[in-house]
């Protein structure tokens, strides 16, 4: 057996200790002693320490071939393969190798031989030891002892001495310099190391490093990838035979590329960082830009924490960058690095608009809406001013700036302002020649429409969107998520509500990745409709306590309208009306926009009259929700003092929704007028509107909504009811409401056939869904 190591790894100590375990006598030998002749003739298990290099062995080889045929135990002690013949040995299974990775200790082992010093084995230092050395036996030695005598900071003085004296001078002046150039490599393997260095024989250098089991270490990150112990690449990188400052850059800049190309972007920035930082930069924007899927990432977060605060950078890099940390979803990195920009100092004025736009764009993604239009008109000034670029780059920056301030208006909800900006940056889009552009262009017609009531255009939009980026394969990052938005409310429309729930979820999450906020907030709103729709009642108020929770770290008007809002619809759905009046009311002089103006006028019919509602009516020029709110809306108000000119006025809004394709919205809104369906049904027109099948439906769903509204329970049930929660017997629960147990008995029975259960476990939280039993907070 071959006992391979450099000096200090502790191949002595180790030997002993096996040593020990031979009932006879173990032969102890080096091999400057003498002659080993005598030895090797011994049948007695023979250690032979310190060997010499193995071409100055080879006079022992064929007596050392015969002690291994009579079977006596052999091991030869030495700092690098100690025979010339070892491998061919290895592959015949005649020898073993028991190297350096073995010799090393653990962090328990550092910690027990700190303990024998009598320092803390629980403090950082132990561990600090054990990952600087890797374990080498000595030099955890010499450290642990420098501990001791300074406490304060480790010293590594006493070790560097050592590996000075006793590894690196010892070896050739050509290996040295090899050794010192590939240190400045975290880890490398052969190729790797051919390509860095610009050294076809590396990769044999390397393995044969390997082989004699010198100083390397599989790296414990990579596979495949070999390293060095800490304290012995810090050693080799301030050596005298390191490779000169120009060398360094190039050996760095090599090393980068490669990992880039093999994808390990941690690595490839680390490197180049050190190369050149302007090529970093680039770096960086590529590394982020291939990301996938698209979104916030902590990965590219710590690629950018890689970056000097005291980078200076050409604009273009710097705008680079920042696009590529919004594309990554890191928008607070992008204002810092724009907050050190200075543009003022630019000269080109088309890289000044652009920073303009980004950090609108950026701001806006924080939901400081007034300062992102401001920032975009800044931008929009600049351009109108002229700027010395090309037609498509102009018609880019200008769709860009525009598109901020389009998005703090629909989520406002200002349609008309933003249906009329869209008309006039179409020319843009085209022109832009980006893809992207129009993609979003697209979806965010369909929002548009959506929030106008236009269904049918809403779905036709959303879909052109979807079928675009799917043929530029981006279909499946954030850039989708408002079309998917549309296709989720669209299909809530329908009551269609497993779809409707696929696309919701499948666009928060994308909105999520792009950190899409007011997106986030759409979706979320939408799927606590749906989930309270469908009796998901806990599902639903996480999604509404999430909006609150934000809501109350963002001071935005209309988010917290947003808020409010899909709390009122929740109580809605728990039939708490005391609470949505509550919500009604606080959703006065509050911006409304479409999504909220629509619940508040549901909540307010709902929790009270409809002559005191108290909204103004539109004078029907408005979008196609508008039209049908306020044909609905006079429907209530003469409801029962003129129900012929009521049932004019409803058969007005059914035409309007079935041509929009509006169907929930119209029965939310038109809930209580159940009773003028007979003679809306005789108002009923093939060709101008409603059909008769549209009228059927949707008077069939305003009975069926008042059925269900109608009490489950008798009062006395519901009290009985309430207590099912609890942990009381039915012997209490009688006792609790004052009556005998057989009657509390009797009025379970009633509960458990009016909720098709047969035990309680099963009956507690249906009662939970229908608000006879509050949810556990």
């Amino acid at each position: 057996m071959g006992v391979v190591g450099p000096a200090g790894s502790g191949k002595t100590t180790t030997v002993a200790a096996w040593a020990q375990q031979f009932d006879e006598p173990v032969i102890w030998r080096r091999e400057r002693d003498g002659d080993l002749s005598a030895v090797l003739r011994e049948s007695a298990p023979l250690v032979v320490d310190d060997l010499p290099p193995a071409d100055q062995m080879q006079r022992w080889e064929a007596e050392l071939t015969a002690r291994q045929e009579r079977g006596a135990a052999t091991v030869l002690v030495s700092r690098e393969e100690p025979l010339t013949d070892w491998q061919y040995r290895l592959g015949q299974g005649s020898a073993a190798t028991f190297g350096f990775e073995e010799f090393l200790l653990t962090a328990d082992e550092v910690a027990e031989n700190a303990a024998r010093l009598g320092l803390d084995p629980d403090s950082d230092r132990a561990a600090e030891i054990q990952q600087l050395t890797a374990g080498w036996p000595t030099l955890v030695s010499l450290l642990l002892a420098a501990a001791d005598t300074r406490p304060d900071a480790i010293s590594a003085s006493d070790a560097h001495s050592y590996l000075r004296s006793q590894v690196l001078d010892p070896l050739p002046t050509k290996e040295r310099r090899f050794l010192s150039a590939l240190a400045h490599l975290r880890r490398f393997d052969a190729d790797l190391a051919e390509v860095a260095l610009d050294d076809v024989h590396a990769g044999a250098k390397i393995d044969g490093l390997w082989r004699r089991r010198s100083l390397l270490l599989p790296d414990q990150v990579r596979s495949g990838y070999y390293c060095f112990p800490p304290i012995v690449a810090e050693l080799l990188r301030r050596d005298s035979c390191r490779p000169p400052r120009e060398m360094l850059a190039t050996i760095h800049h090599a090393a980068s590329l490669e990992h880039e190309r093999r994808g390990e972007w941690e690595d490839a920035v680390s490197h180049m960082v050190r190369a050149n930082q302007e090529h970093a930069v680039r770096q960086l924007i590529r590394m982020m830009r291939a990301q996938e899927p698209l979104g916030r990432s902590e990965e590219a977060l710590a690629w950018f924490g890689r970056l000097p605060r005291n980078i200076r950078l050409r604009p273009s890099s710097v705008l680079g960058l920042v696009k590529a940390l919004i594309h990554a979803g890191l928008a607070p990195e992008a204002e810092q690095l724009l907050d050190r920009a200075t543009p003022d100092r630019w000269d080109r004025q088309d890289h000044v608009v652009e920073y303009h736009v980004l950090r609108s764009f950026v701001l806006r993604m924080q939901f400081r809406h007034e300062e992102a239009i401001t920032s975009a008109n800044a931008a929009l000034i600049r351009i109108e001013a002229g700027l010395k670029c090309s037609p498509a780059r102009t018609a880019y920056l200008r769709l860009y700036a525009t598109d901020q301030i389009a998005e703090v208006l629909a989520w406002e909800g200002d349609v008309a302002t933003v249906a009329v900006l869209a008309a006039a940056t179409a020319p843009d889009t085209t022109l832009s020649g980006e893809q992207l552009n129009l993609v979003h262009a697209i979806a965010r017609d369909a929002v548009v429409a959506l929030d106008g009531g236009d269904v049918l255009r809403a779905e036709e939009q959303a879909r052109a969107a979807l079928r675009m980026a799917e043929r530029r394969s981006f279909d499946q990052t954030h850039l989708t998520s408002e079309a998917r938005l549309v296709l989720g409310s669209v299909a809530a429309e329908r009551d269609e509500h497993d779809s409707a729930l696929e696309h919701l979820s499948s666009a928060l999450d994308l909105a999520l990745q792009g950190l899409f906020p007011t997106t986030v907030v759409r979706c979320r709103m939408k799927l606590a409709e749906i989930l309270a729709r469908v009796g998901r009642a806990g599902e639903a108020a996480d999604q509404a306590e999430r909006i609150a929770a934000l809501a109350r770290e963002v001071p935005d008007p209309v988010l917290r309208a947003r808020s409010v809002a899909v709390s009122g619809r929740l109580a809605l759905h728990r039939q708490d009306l005391a609470a949505a009046a509550a919500a009604e009311r606080r959703l006065h002089g509050v911006p409304q926009p479409a999504d909220v103006r629509h619940i508040r006028l549901v909540l307010g019919l709902r929790s009270q009259s409809a002559a005191d509602i108290g909204l103004p009516l539109d004078d029907g020029d408005g979008t196609s929700l508008d039209r049908v709110t306020q044909a609905v809306l006079l429907a209530h108000h003469q409801h029962r003092r003129d129900p012929v000119l009521a049932s004019a006025r409803l058969t007005e809004a059914l035409r309007l929704a079935e041509t929009s394709g509006l169907r929930r919205t119209l029965l939310d809104l038109a809930d209580g007028l159940a009773d003028l369906g007979p003679e809306v049904l005789g108002n009923a027109d093939a060709t101008l509107g409603p059909s008769t099948a549209y009228v059927r439906w949707v008077f069939a769903e305003l009975h069926e909504m008042a059925r269900r509204r109608s009490p489950l329970l008798s009062p006395r049930e519901a009290e009985v009811a309430g207590y099912l929660g609890t942990r009381l017997t039915n012997s209490q629960i009688a006792a609790e409401l004052f009556i005998s147990e057989n009657t509390a008995k009797t009025h379970l029975r009633h509960i458990y056939q009016k909720l098709g259960v047969e035990r309680r476990d099963r009956a507690v939280p249906l009662l939970q869904e229908l608000g006879y039993i509050p949810l556990e907070p």
